[in-house]
């Protein structure tokens, strides 16, 4: 697998692997990140909402494959039922909050300098 040169100077000696389905990404996993779908922007989209769910949501179960402390992340606003269900949304894991919180301080903060 390719991967970009600073990518590997942030952990030497780290094995990167490359998987395809997120059951093995979530293998062990500390901190889970999830991102948005922007619906919004998709036109035509590659994937049906149910197949995207099928594929890529992250549930309970799913998450069992992480590390019992793993966190949760993600950027906000989530699209409930979509990328990540409810359960793990407002789960103990979940760290959505915090992010999001903290994100729009830093933005602040910056928009500020």
């Amino acid at each position: 697998m390719w991967v970009p040169r600073e990518l590997e100077k942030i952990a030497p000696g780290t094995a990167i692997r490359c998987v395809y389905r997120i059951e093995e990404a979530l293998e062990g996993a500390h901190v889970i990140i999830m991102l948005r779908v922007q619906t919004e922007r998709l036109d035509d989209p590659p994937l049906s909402a149910n197949d995207y769910i099928l594929l890529y949501q992250l549930n309970a179960e799913r998450l069992r494959r992480a590390n019992r402390d793993a966190i949760v992340l993600h950027p906000g606003p989530i699209n409930r039922g979509i990328e990540i269900t409810p359960e793990v949304a407002d789960g103990p894991q979940s760290c959505v909050l915090e992010q999001v919180t903290n994100g729009w301080r830093f933005a602040w903060l910056f928009y500020i300098c």
